[in-house]
């Protein structure tokens, strides 16, 4: 394979592609038995392998770097910044600049890996039959410079905090799961006018639009429906659940969908019947005139009727005057 790298990521290169080993990686930590550590290096560059053009742009490829973060990630016990990754990964002498500048401003797209790994389940027979499922990720923030921020409910730690939330869809089937789409939630205020400036600083799209989080996971249902992915039914807790035009529209592109609803939830036990009750005629309501005195005028009724507001009876009547005393 011909890998072509800038001059500027060269001595980065060379190293991660020669050496695909994981020495040193914690399997207990990770849940792993001894003989899956042995393949998990080759395993993870056979990954990069085939998805590392979505790394590329025209004039640059900086792919290699997605190797490094990944493998940072699972050999370092914490402190998983960019610096630290660099210099376990690349070499001592590394700053890390190199990988913040490929994770934060370089301008490869998250949505091409997203469809090749939906691609490559579609591709696959085995993995036919699947379920789709909505959840959302929520990450704790020390600061309110990260794109969306701020103040809102992370389910990760079960509770209000400063944070970013990203609403995330998987697939799963059998003993196969893997994350096929997902995309960074915004609260509503980050979409004023005081929040222009960092909007732009951090790359955040101009046209983009408040969305909630069932909006955005239907985006992401449609999107797996429009590039094949073979699942059968959408699943989802009660953030979604709960949200009637959320099921509505997954009613309309009949989509099967099973998802939470709160215990409280009124639903009907029988399909109502609902519409717009008949006009009644002007015959009719000639029929149903009748004059009475109001003491210094006299009316004629066309309708009245009895109805309860406040604890009280009150009867009511709609005509018009006709004779004043």
């Amino acid at each position: 394979m011909t890998v072509k790298r800038s001059r500027r990521f060269v001595m980065a290169a060379r190293p991660v592609l020669e050496n695909d080993s994981l020495d040193g990686i914690e399997a207990e930590r990770w849940g792993l038995c001894l003989e899956a550590v042995h393949t998990l290096g080759r395993q993870l560059y056979d990954c990069w392998d085939r998805f590392h053009k979505c790394f590329t742009t025209q004039t640059r490829d900086t792919s290699v770097l997605a190797h490094v973060y990944l493998k940072g990630l699972l050999l370092l016990p914490d402190e998983r910044n960019y610096a630290n990754i660099a210099r376990r990964i690349i070499g001592p002498d590394d700053d890390g600049q190199s990988l913040q500048q490929f994770m934060s401003d370089s301008p490869w797209q998250s949505h091409r890996v997203f469809a090749q790994i939906q691609q490559e389940i579609a591709d696959d027979p085995t993995l036919r039959g699947g379920v789709l499922s909505l959840d959302e990720s929520g990450d704790k923030r020390s600061g309110e410079l990260s794109a969306g921020a701020g103040r809102q409910y992370l389910g990760r730690l079960g509770k209000v905090d400063l944070g970013q939330v990203g609403v995330a869809l998987s697939y799963s089937c059998e003993d196969f799961w893997a994350m096929v789409d997902a995309e960074l939630y915004f609260p509503q205020d980050w979409f004023e006018a005081d929040h222009a400036k960092l909007r732009k600083r951090l790359h955040v799209p101009e046209g983009l639009l408040f969305a909630t989080k069932p909006e955005i996971g239907l985006n992401l249902v449609r999107r797996a429906v429009t590039r094949g992915l073979p699942f059968v039914a959408v699943a989802a807790d009660a953030v979604y659940g709960r949200d009637s035009s959320f099921r509505a529209e997954l009613d309309k592109d009949k989509i099967s969908y099973i998802v939470d609803v709160p215990a409280d939830y009124p639903v009907y036990t029988q399909r109502p019947e609902v519409g717009v009750p008949p006009r009644r005629s002007n015959t009719a309501r000639r029929h149903r005139t009748q004059l009475c005195s109001t003491g210094s005028s006299q009316c004629r009724l066309r309708a009245w009727w009895t109805t309860r507001s406040r604890g009280k009876r009150w009867n009511c009547a709609r005509g018009s005057v006709v004779r004043s005393k």
